[in-house]
């Protein structure tokens, strides 16, 4: 009897600190995935777009860079945080195979 409480315990430990973990995971992701798409915001938007990407998504925008036509992001979001960056290039035409 006192061996199957103590394996009852130890896997309840041991569910408890896989889903701590899982969990952890996917906030990573998430937080990585807003950043990506405030940076590209930031691109064609400035500042206050890769704000308003990173606020609709329920996080914050806590890191902005910028030059001529490159981007830096950085999102928080509770204990996560993650950069992305994009660049921003004008083209004068669409690339086509057929010219």
């Amino acid at each position: 009897m006192l061996s199957l409480v103590v394996s009852l315990a130890f896997a309840s430990v041991l569910l408890l600190a896989l889903s701590s973990f899982s969990l952890r995971v996917i906030n990573n992701s998430r937080v990585q995935d807003i950043a990506d798409a405030a940076a590209l915001a930031g691109a064609i938007g400035g500042e206050h777009s890769a704000r308003q990407v990173a606020a609709i998504n329920g996080a914050t925008l806590c890191g902005f860079k910028q030059t001529s036509i490159n981007v830096a992001a950085r999102v928080c979001l509770e204990r996560s945080a993650a950069w992305s960056f994009a660049r921003s290039q004008q083209l004068s035409k669409l690339p086509t195979l057929i010219e």
